[in-house]
């Protein structure tokens, strides 16, 4: 393997191109999804994602030291451009409440807190939770919750808070595949927590079901929302520790999201029918049974989780 450009999470050039894809393919997956359906078409959606990434093809190279997917380029959705999603609690999310239960009222950071849920969570349990997200009316549904949330992203960390803040704990869900320089965006997160803080990241797990199994999502080795713009990172356990540690945060512990054949299977035949099962609970059981199957081959290959996982670290040293 030759020289490539410097892996984002461990340092070393050891990389190479995995897969490709062009922009109308990306955009082809996107317009499939119901919540874009008369919204935004594939024309809109080729347009939107040409602009935000500048090239016709992306790729992602992968890094033989730690693992981890990287996207070429290393672009992600404009603010104005980027998809509505629905938000609501996941594994990452319930299981830091979990790991917060019985903890002293801690100085607690989010970036990315979307509408509120896990930072409302949070403050009932007595911890003094402050919030940021790049999207105005998610900040507005939040501090409709008497929630302290705040306009901003990671790239402006230092500028959307007071100069005093100073953090116990943060919590970042679903953020750190989404960036495109994340040593810089570690780097300031560090001005802003003191020694010892709890850091809880949540993020696609590589071993989830939906890329191993063929569904109509996928497009190459993932799924569509894997892909720049949306994500630029594929996270790996071997990588995202070897990266934490690199930034000078302790791992504590990785968790993967647990597995559950019967409701993987169901999912993924959801997926392929696509709605045109609704009404046919016989056809349905059928393609359950069928994906079931599947899963149980994709299992002997290596093991399989649900969608996310959890880390959770210490920060060393002086914050």
């Amino acid at each position: 393997m030759s020289a490539g450009p410097a892996c984002p999470a461990c340092g070393e050039g050891r990389t190479a191109e995995l897969e490709g894809a062009d922009v109308a393919t990306l955009a082809r997956a996107w317009a499939r999804q119901p919540h874009l359906a008369g919204v935004r078409g594939e024309a809109r959606l080729a347009a939107e994602i040409h602009d935000d990434l500048g090239v016709e093809r992306v790729c992602f190279l992968g890094c033989a030291d730690c693992g981890l997917e990287f996207a070429d380029p290393m672009r992600a959705w404009s603010a104005g451009n980027y998809p509505d999603e629905g938000y609501g609690l996941a594994f990452d999310h319930l299981r830091s409440l979990e790991l917060l239960r019985g903890s002293p009222p801690l100085r607690l950071l989010e970036v990315g807190c979307a509408e509120g849920r896990f930072l409302e969570r949070a403050a009932a349990r007595g911890h003094r939770a402050t919030g940021l997200d790049f999207t105005a009316r998610a900040v507005e549904a939040a501090r409709g919750r008497g929630l302290d949330a705040r306009v901003g992203d990671v790239s402006t960390l230092r500028a959307a808070l007071a100069p005093g803040d100073r953090f116990e704990a943060v919590a970042m869900f679903q953020i750190i595949e989404h960036l495109c320089d994340p040593g810089a965006v570690f780097r300031d997160l560090a001005e802003v927590v003191v020694p010892g803080a709890l850091l809880l990241v949540g993020c696609p797990s590589d071993r989830r079901y939906t890329r191993r199994v063929a569904h109509p999502g996928r497009v190459g080795r993932s799924d569509f929302w894997d892909w720049p713009p949306q994500h630029t990172l594929r996270w790996s356990e071997r990588s995202l520790r070897r990266f934490l540690a690199r930034q000078g945060w302790r791992v504590e512990r990785v968790e993967h999201e647990p597995f559950s054949p019967v409701g993987a299977a169901a999912h993924l035949a959801a997926l392929r029918g696509a709605g045109r099962w609704d009404g046919r609970p016989l056809r349905r059981r059928v393609e359950t049974l069928r994906a079931l199957a599947e899963v149980a081959a994709a299992r002997v290959a290596g093991p399989l989780s649900g969608v996310r996982l959890l880390a959770a670290a210490r920060k060393e040293g002086a914050g």
